[in-house]
């Protein structure tokens, strides 16, 4: 679900700029096509990765641990107490 997002932001705000010419005004630039793009990329990437990071700290506070897990094999155990 977070990478959809990150996907339509992204092609969102790629599209925008390159509709309003903004992306043809920074091709004229000394930066090049990768400086570019990861300049408009990053902050979305990072801000995304916070906002994963916060929902499962936050998921992890409230469920607590992984409720009590069997033993492997538990299925030995139940065979040998016949």
């Amino acid at each position: 679900m977070g990478a959809f997002g990150l996907h339509t932001t992204t092609v969102t705000t790629l599209a925008s700029r390159r509709q309003n010419l903004f992306l043809k005004r920074l091709r004229s630039t000394p930066a090049g096509d990768a400086g570019i793009l990861s300049g408009l990329m990053l902050p979305v990437t990072v801000l995304a990765l916070v906002q994963v990071v916060a929902i499962l700290a936050v998921l992890a506070t409230v469920a607590g641990g992984p409720a009590g897990r069997p033993t492997f094999p538990s299925w030995r155990r139940r065979s040998s107490l016949r």
